[in-house]
């Protein structure tokens, strides 16, 4: 998907190669790249073109003098430098002047293409399109993040049941078995595989109009 993301933002800036860095524990590690050979695995959140945008905080267009002396990924004449910012949860999120952004990462655009010349300068309007492209990509990256750190918890808390000790089972409104656990099959005497998708078993006759009856309430 990043992959797709960074070849969009290119192809609409008329550039020739990007790499996208996510910030992970104090590094600037590449995520995606588009039409480079080979890049730097990772870099300082403080280091070249990406570091004075993460300290700037907004999109910078390099030329090719200031590229003098910079480490690149390519030779290049020219530059754009993506922020990609995600909001921070405050204690009031209803006063617009105290939400805060945080910098996840960047996209490093490289050689603004010219039909004429070859090779260009970025313009203002390719600032417009990083901006887009940098709310884009930021919602993509955090609901990524989101869903991974839900499936993390699901599957977390599936290990807790499965190895709990005591039973734990579940059925669904038609008392059907939908889970049961390592202690539902040692205190019940019933394989998973016995009782999953059938009937709960172990419910005692007198027991089942009772549980019914608050079954139909629910």
């Amino acid at each position: 998907l990043l992959e797709r993301l960074i070849y969009h933002v290119t192809e609409f800036m008329n550039a020739q190669a990007s790499v996208l860095r996510l910030i992970k524990n104090g590094k600037l590690k590449v995520a995606a790249s588009y039409n480079l050979q080979t890049c730097k695995d990772e870099i300082g959140i403080d280091e070249g073109l990406c570091g004075k945008v993460i300290k700037e905080g907004k999109v910078i267009i390099f030329n090719k003098q200031e590229l003098n002396g910079e480490v690149l990924d390519i030779p290049a004449y020219s530059a754009i430098c993506i922020p990609l910012k995600i909001t921070k949860k405050t204690e009031d999120e209803s006063k617009l002047e105290d939400i805060e952004k945080e910098i996840i990462g960047t996209i490093l655009v490289y050689n603004k293409l010219d039909s004429e010349e070859g090779l260009g300068e970025f313009t203002d309007e390719d600032i417009s399109i990083g901006e887009l492209f940098s709310s884009i990509a930021s919602l993509m990256i955090l609901k990524s993040l989101q869903f991974k750190k839900t499936k993390e918890l699901k599957n977390y808390l599936e290990s807790l049941i499965e190895s709990s000790a005591d039973a734990i089972v579940a059925t669904d409104l038609n008392n059907i078995v939908t889970a049961w656990n390592k202690g539902a099959e040692i205190i019940f005497g019933f394989k998973k595989e016995e009782v999953i998708g059938k009937p709960l078993p172990v419910i005692p006759d007198f027991l089942i109009e009772v549980e019914k009856f608050y079954i139909e309430k629910v």
